[in-house]
């Protein structure tokens, strides 16, 4: 990160598309990267201090659409897991074989699915 103080640098999603000032590759509209007032340029993430969003072949990684949903879906279906077993050792896993998710789990392997 740069040695420009806080109020200089704006971490946001740009409205359009921008060149990374350090590394020159193009960064696309709607995705986050640092804004600097005092130059007027962008910068990737890569660039900065906590680096989220990483740089693959040169250009952005924004990700794969739904792996939020699809990492909140498992968690929550084996927390639920993990209790059943806990609270009935001998019958858990037939429990969970005849019943369903409940409807707050399945929505969220429903939006990663989306």
């Amino acid at each position: 990160m740069s040695n420009a103080s806080p109020a200089a640098e704006k971490r946001m999603r740009l409205r359009f598309a921008g060149t990374c000032r350090v590394c020159g590759i193009d960064i696309p509209a709607k995705v986050a990267a640092v804004y600097e007032r005092s130059t007027k340029t962008v910068r990737c993430l890569a660039h900065d201090e906590r680096p989220d969003v990483p740089v693959v072949d040169g250009s952005l990684d924004v990700g794969t659409p739904g792996a939020s949903a699809r990492r909140e879906f498992e968690r929550r279906r084996d927390g639920r897991e993990r209790r059943v077993r806990a609270r009935h050792p001998r019958i858990g896993s037939f429990m969970l074989a005849v019943s369903d998710e409940p409807q707050s789990t399945a929505a969220w392997n429903t939006g990663a699915l989306g």
